[in-house]
């Protein structure tokens, strides 16, 4: 053994482990076992002739754990307890979730105190990620450690945010070993704890107890692996005959439908780390192998047709496959300008209505209690240039009332010295001579008066007609002709000096009117 050669092995600290040459499956099989019966992880399985290569998988070298085998493995039912908010791709979810186990109750009762076991965030996709968030939404509180939920009992580690057990859910974990530890209230957890399905078939009160959990971890030293891998012996290979080999033709695909090479590309970063993306199109500026180029490089994966664990389409131009995308209603659809946006600011950047080209009705759901219509966060800071792409996105020719203007103002305390006009609707007649009804307000001193006026919230009428509440007269010498008109209105007007807009201005608020009648 080459090894012996080069160092001296010291117990406990530099060893050589054991090796065989195996040439059939039961030979490997019967290695794993020994290896379960040995209360290790797993085995190595290696071509002699391939190289070891430091932080590179495959090439000749695989790793066989219990866990990877199904039916090798003792599985936890756990009760979720307790969230912790995500960041990055899994931003405004729950990324994470505290599990425990029930203090085993009475014959016949339920259990009423629960103690908390293992952090578990892996297992599940994207989407069954956003599905068990959405289910438990509404019943999450947020976790207070001074005064923390007296049936959920909780180690070092403690949520952000906790679930009564009544309203939560049963999740079957895979996980190695139960290890000690002094974070969690059972004074154990669980090495690489996996989610491996939601129990729907299970009440909240069916969960593992702290008797079963205890008779596991004596079990076999805490290790959950404890059954046999079973084959059926090798058997000889009936020979088959031999034949010539048919000369196909050779059929090829074309190249946008090919994966690109991306094995020399050097990763950077790992914002995109366990994310598969579908890139249909890229753009004017980067092609599409550029974008997935890019995506390798922050540590995403590609796939050229959308499957079950993709986490978004992505188009720079809509093509035949993107709108056969995005009839089947399966999947988002995001320009590329988001990623664009991502390698720029180095970061995943969460998604806004305005990067979306297709939405699924899931992704729909929560933009839906995110966003308004014209695609405006109901919590995020806007800066101008968002502002000024949610005003081109309002596309209306209707015009608000000063009525229901003043009612939002009052609705949400927005009223100030801005808006004490807004109730208002004002003629000017500051000329020296009474104007006809049909005339434009055209005097420099009547224009800086109304910008004022709608400055502070009134409507100024260009003429004087039924509706106006109001007439700021500059003198006396019209006064006779403004009564003479007022006669002929249903509602009749009031006739006031221009003082008394000067005075409201200065004062900040809205003087008594009567003061200032002509």
């Amino acid at each position: 053994h080459i090894l012996n050669t080069i160092f001296t092995p010291i117990p406990g600290r530099v060893q050589i482990v054991s090796r065989i040459q195996a040439n059939t499956q039961k030979e490997v099989v019967d290695a794993l076992n020994e290896a379960i019966d040995n209360r290790e992880e797993g085995i190595v399985i290696k071509n002699p002739m391939s190289i070891y290569k430091p932080d590179k998988r495959g090439e000749g070298w695989l790793k066989i754990k219990p866990e990877y085998v199904s039916g090798l493995m003792d599985e936890l039912d756990l009760l979720i307890i307790g969230g912790y908010w995500g960041k990055g791709l899994r931003g405004g979810m729950i990324s994470h979730f505290l599990c425990a186990v029930a203090e085993t109750p009475l014959p016949g009762e339920k259990p009423s105190k629960f103690h908390s076991i293992c952090r578990v965030g892996s297992g599940c996709t994207m989407k069954e990620l956003y599905d068990l968030g959405l289910k438990l939404a509404i019943h999450w509180k947020k976790y207070d450690r001074k005064v923390p939920p007296c049936n959920i009992l909780c180690g070092v580690e403690k949520p952000q945010v906790y679930i009564d057990p009544c309203h939560s859910v049963i999740v079957q974990i895979k996980a190695a070993e139960i290890v000690s530890s002094d974070m969690y209230k059972t004074e154990c957890t669980l090495r690489f704890p996996r989610i491996e399905r939601l129990r729907e078939d299970k009440e909240w009160y069916e969960c593992m107890t702290l008797d079963l959990l205890e008779q596991l971890r004596s079990k076999a030293a805490g290790k959950l692996a404890t059954k046999h891998l079973d084959i059926v012996e090798d058997e000889p290979q009936e020979k088959k005959r031999k034949t010539l080999a048919k000369i196909k033709k050779t059929i090829g695909l074309m190249d946008h439908f090919k994966a690109p090479d991306l094995s020399k590309i050097h990763k950077v970063s790992n914002i995109f780390e366990d994310v598969e993306f579908c890139i249909m199109t890229g753009t004017q500026n980067y092609s599409k192998y550029a974008l997935e180029s890019k995506i390798a490089e922050y540590g995403g994966s590609i796939v050229q047709n959308p499957g079950p664990d993709t986490y978004c389409v992505v188009a720079g131009t809509e093509n035949v496959r993107v709108k056969n995308v995005i009839s089947s209603n399966n999947y988002d659809v995001v320009k590329a300008e988001w990623l664009l946006q991502c390698f720029q600011a180095g970061k995943f950047v969460p998604w806004q209505p305005a990067f979306m080209i297709h939405m699924s009705p899931e992704t729909k759901q929560h933009f839906a209690c995110e966003y308004d219509t014209y695609g405006d966060s109901f919590t995020a800071d806007t800066d101008p240039l968002e502002l000024k792409a949610v005003f081109s996105r309002i596309n209306t020719s209707e015009e608000i009332s000063q009525d229901v203007i003043a009612d939002i103002e009052a609705r949400y305390s927005w009223e100030s010295s801005l808006s004490m006009f807004r109730q208002q609707t004002i003629y000017l007649s500051l000329s020296d001579e009474m104007s006809n009804s049909g005339d434009r307000i055209n005097q420099s001193r009547c224009s800086t008066v109304e910008l004022i006026l709608r400055f502070h919230g009134a409507k100024v009428a260009s003429q004087l007609e039924e509706g106006v509440s109001h007439v700021i007269s500059g003198d006396h010498s019209d006064l006779k002709k403004i009564k003479a008109i007022r006669k002929t209105f249903q509602k009749k007007f009031k006739i006031v000096s221009e003082q008394w807009i000067k005075d409201s201005v200065k004062a900040g608020e809205l003087q008594n009117e009567n003061l200032y009648i002509m």
